[in-house]
């Protein structure tokens, strides 16, 4: 292991070396992913999977502790389903509900193994060198960024100027992610600073596009499933 990473110092206290590795991925991104390259050829990910674990966790915390009061949510409009949609929609509310949790933090490691896989695709058509377990362990790191979820969150509930803040944080958040695949493409895989600005610009904004599109994907393919279960005049309220 690279012993100058805090989070994988085991002599260290926990709360510090979390506090200490999220400050340093946060405020000077490109010289931290940069110095993962110092590690072997082959490091241990479990380190980079719990702190991506644990950061989702605290960033996403209000939504995984208010997902599971959806389930209360079909109560309110149950009477106004078709009978035979009733029961269907009750049983997906409550599996949504209850899953939720575990999407938002699994979910969130996931996304970061979609983007490993791209960095490292875009990095080795670069000329890179380092390994595919190198380019995870480094875009598993990337996951401290969604720590700041939280204030983000309710500093995005202030009246009137919420919103901005909120596409603010989202626009900081793809920068720094920028920033990230720029030292780690320097750093892991030895890429001059032309072409690791290439992967920098390329990694994030293919990774959000393929995102996006599995989500939109998944998203259609619930609803036609559902709209074809019960029929589609059913399901608007339209049937005989």
């Amino acid at each position: 292991m690279s012993a100058w990473i805090p989070w994988e110092d085991s002599q260290g206290k926990l709360v510090d070396r979390f506090w200490t590795t999220i400050w340093s991925a946060t405020s000077d991104p490109i010289n931290t992913f940069a110095r993962l390259g110092e590690g072997p050829a082959e490091p241990e990910l479990a380190p980079s999977a719990r702190l991506a674990i644990l950061a989702s966790l605290i960033g996403w915390s209000p939504f995984i502790l208010l997902a599971p009061c959806l389930a209360l949510l079909p109560f309110a409009f149950a009477s106004a389903l078709p009978e035979r949609a009733r029961d269907l929609g009750l049983l997906a509310s409550f599996g949504i509900a209850l899953a939720m949790p575990f999407v938002f933090v699994f979910g969130s490691v996931a996304v970061e193994i979609v983007h490993a896989a791209i960095f490292h695709v875009i990095a080795t058509l670069a000329g890179g060198v380092g390994t595919s377990r190198a380019s995870l362990r480094a875009m598993l790191y990337t996951a401290a960024i969604r720590f700041w979820l939280l204030p983000a969150l309710f500093l995005s509930m202030v009246p009137f100027v919420g919103t901005m803040i909120h596409l603010s944080v989202r626009g900081a958040f793809i920068l720094w992610s920028g920033f990230a695949c720029f030292g780690a493409a320097r750093g892991v895989h030895r890429l001059d600073d032309n072409r690791a600005l290439l992967v920098a610009i390329l990694t994030p904004l293919l990774s959000i596009g393929l995102v996006s599109f599995v989500i939109a994907l998944c998203v259609f393919a619930l609803v036609t499933a559902f709209a074809g279960t019960l029929g589609l005049g059913d399901l608007l309220g339209m049937g005989r």
